[in-house]
């Protein structure tokens, strides 16, 4: 048998490669692997949108949140670092085109939104659109990928350069803004608004609480309850606007008193203590502090003094973001004394800012001040502002000092990040405290209520704790009767009505039971607003986050709403007052005063 020529033997592991079988063809890039990173997108995406609408604490959600992003950048640092799919120069290169868009967009953008938010904001969607053009494109060359990636990025950053932050809503959601458009301070400020002391245009004689005046933050018992009220049907004679305007920004809430109005607001870069008259909205007087540096900025929450006014007998007291208390002459607005006290107890200023409002006991105006070395609840003489006594307690709280009757004890009841405090008047002595189980992390925000002398209903970690605190000789026992998640407040203050607490919670209404904790109804998304207990009338009456003002029935069996009105514009957690038939709401941008009744008896919420 003839044996084959080598030349006509085809090997198929050495194909030919002749002139006459053409060049040789590359063969094509293996598509990257996408279905991973995707499911990743997927899960980040639906966790985020779930988490605004879940009912959990706002600590909870928080934390949910920032967790989320941190495993989904983590995972696409170490995704991208590892594909061989690219070459290690690209793969740097992708790393410094995002980092580098997102870090020139940072600082070119509007310095309250700056590098942290701009990644926040932007690098979902950089990474989300990036995957999506690696789908489009797995078959391209890397150039072209790579190419998708900067676009997206610097798309992506540069709109968010154009953007200004405006902090977040009560369920965290970011508020963004154009950043060419006016922010509402600096609408407010083009008018020209005075920064500095206005005396009084026509001396008056000293002013006196009379009945049904609103002389500290919620009401003298601190539960914003209203007596002695009317409310007609709204669809007859709806709420007439009496006046509205522009003020600057604040968490402050307003006391009425007599035919004048006090609150605090920012006015530039000092803070102002500002009195109006209550039927015309004019400026009585204002009075800010001669020193500089008195601006209280949060990116989060905002800008601004956080607490309330309190007056008493001819003097307001006020209590500043950054831990400035003074006490001014009520008719006039000048002082007659004040004390730094974040640098007389030596502390920072807390991340809100100080938030408590001051009390008035007796002789005394007590404060919160966080310090160290026994100095965390002070008082002072009202007239003369000498320290009189100091205990020591926690270091962090945005919740008031109160005045209670606790099983027959008169005292001073605060809640700090340590637990829950009963203080002697008279100097300050620790009578009793109930140890928080989070002490250090757990950050009270809310008032307490007294029910039946001996049982408080608190504020405890995300929900309600009912507390029986009772007295054996000189010996202070303390129970929990239950505990409930049932109602998560945050930051909206709750109210108790015969046998059910109502309050918001995560944003919605929901009814109580005062003996179990456990929820009757859930129902009416008002959002992180504040709410008036109308007991007489038995209504509640709803501040929504959103400006708006809702009338609900008081009713454990089901939620009815019996009218509601467009108040004012823009976010609202300001709490609002109802002084006799004026409903006064506030927030950061506008303050308006509505008249809601035909024929008023008289309201009292100083009690």
């Amino acid at each position: 048998m003839t044996k084959p020529s080598t030349s006509s033997v085809v090997n198929s592991d050495n194909p030919p490669t002749s002139s006459s079988e053409g060049p040789e063809t590359k063969p094509s890039r293996t598509p990257i692997k996408l279905a991973v990173p995707t499911l990743f997108l997927i899960v980040f995406w639906v966790v985020t949108e779930v988490s605004y609408r879940l009912e959990m604490g706002m600590f909870y959600r928080f934390v949910t949140r920032m967790i989320t992003l941190l495993v989904l950048l983590l995972f696409f640092l170490g995704w991208g670092l590892t594909r061989r799919h690219f070459t290690w120069a690209q793969r740097g290169l992708a790393l410094a085109i995002i980092v580098g868009t997102m870090t020139v967009a940072g600082v070119c953008g509007h310095p309250a939104t700056g590098t942290f938010a701009t990644g926040m904001i932007g690098l979902p969607f950089v990474l989300t659109l990036s995957v999506l053009w690696l789908w489009w494109t797995r078959y391209r060359t890397a150039r072209v990928e790579l190419t998708g990636i900067g676009v997206f990025a610097v798309l992506v950053f540069g709109v968010v350069a154009l953007l200004r932050w405006d902090g977040l809503d009560g369920r965290q959601r970011a508020e963004l803004s154009w950043r060419w458009t006016p922010s509402p301070e600096e609408r407010f400020l083009q008018q020209g608004v005075q920064r500095t002391v206005i005396p009084a245009k026509d001396p008056r004689p000293q002013l006196e609480e009379t009945s049904g005046d609103w002389t500290s933050f919620r009401g003298g018992e601190r539960e914003s309850v209203v007596k002695d009220v009317e409310m007609g049907d709204w669809s007859l004679s709806p709420p007439r606007e009496v006046w509205r305007k522009r003020v600057g920004p604040g968490w402050s809430s307003v006391i009425a008193v007599g035919n004048y109005l006090f609150t605090q607001e920012q006015r530039g870069d000092r803070e102002a203590v500002v009195c109006y008259d209550s039927v015309t909205a004019e400026e009585i007087w204002v009075h800010s502090p001669s020193d500089a540096g008195e601006r209280f900025e949060d990116s989060l929450s905002g800008t601004g003094p956080r607490a309330t006014p309190t007056f008493h007998q001819g003097r307001i007291y006020t209590y500043g973001a950054k831990g400035k208390l003074e006490c001014l002459d009520a008719v006039t607005g000048e002082s007659y004394w004040s004390h730094s006290l974040f640098a007389m107890v030596d502390v920072a200023v807390p991340q809100w800012g100080a938030a408590t409002s001051p009390t008035i006991v007796d002789d005394k105006v007590v404060v919160f001040a966080g310090g160290k070395n026994q100095n965390s609840l002070l008082a002072f003489d009202r007239l003369s502002g000498e320290l009189r006594w100091q205990t020591p307690g926690g270091t962090i709280s945005y919740s008031s000092p109160q005045v209670m009757t606790i099983a027959g004890q008169r005292q001073i009841l605060m809640h700090d990040d340590e637990g829950l405090n009963g203080v002697l008047i008279e100097d300050g002595k620790l009578l009793w405290r109930h140890a928080s189980p989070h002490a250090g992390s757990f950050q009270p925000m809310l008032q307490s209520h007294l029910i039946a002398n001996d049982r408080l209903i608190i504020n405890w970690d995300s929900g309600l704790l009912c507390l029986q605190v009772r007295r054996v000789g000189d010996t202070w026992h303390l129970e929990e009767l239950w505990t409930s998640n049932r109602l998560k407040p945050s930051f909206n203050d709750f109210a108790i009505h015969g046998d059910h607490i109502y309050g918001l919670d995560d944003g919605i209404l929901c009814c109580v039971d005062l003996t179990t904790g456990q929820r009757k109804w859930k129902r009416g998304r008002y959002g992180f607003g504040q709410l008036l207990l109308l007991p007489e009338v038995n209504e509640l009456l709803v501040l929504t986050e959103r400006g708006e003002v809702v009338r609900v029935a008081i009713d454990p069996t089901a939620h009815r709403e019996k009218g509601q009105f467009k108040a004012i514009e823009g976010k609202t957690w300001n709490h609002p007052i109802l002084v006799r038939d004026m409903l006064v709401v506030r927030n950061s941008e506008e303050m308006a005063c509505f008249n809601l009744t035909k024929s008023p008896l008289s309201s009292s919420g100083s009690q």
